[in-house]
């Protein structure tokens, strides 16, 4: 049983230190491998606008859509895995100018082609 006001008696691990790893001749620890690429795009920005209104035009078809899949769909096209702000920002922007250059038509969130 403890007295109070004593702390239990422990003790801690520390990494060895080069001394103590050259005193022991243990060899230095191997580096661990470089890491690979990523399998799709770094970023949003290595696409223009006329890329993103191509993906979209790809996906979007005479039937209508949500606008939401839509950009899921055309960001997927581009090697997205995971959609975040930028990415739906730069999707939705590119939407509206389809929609302004008459290359897309809207029904509240619903979009489709028009040619």
């Amino acid at each position: 049983m403890e007295k109070p006001g004593r702390k239990p008696v422990g003790f801690e691990l520390r990494p060895m230190t080069r001394t103590v790893t050259g005193r022991l001749d243990m060899k230095p620890a191997a580096r661990p491998p470089a890491r690979r690429a990523k399998a799709g795009p770094a970023s949003i920005r290595d696409f223009d606008r006329d890329a993103l209104k191509a993906a979209l035009l790809a996906v979007v078809g005479k039937d209508w859509i949500e606008r939401d899949d839509a950009i899921r769909a055309a960001a997927q096209r581009l090697g997205f895995a995971r959609l975040g702000k930028r990415i739906r920002a730069a999707f939705a922007s590119a939407v509206n100018g389809l929609i302004r250059q008459g290359r897309l038509e809207y029904d509240g969130s619903l979009i489709r082609r028009t040619t």
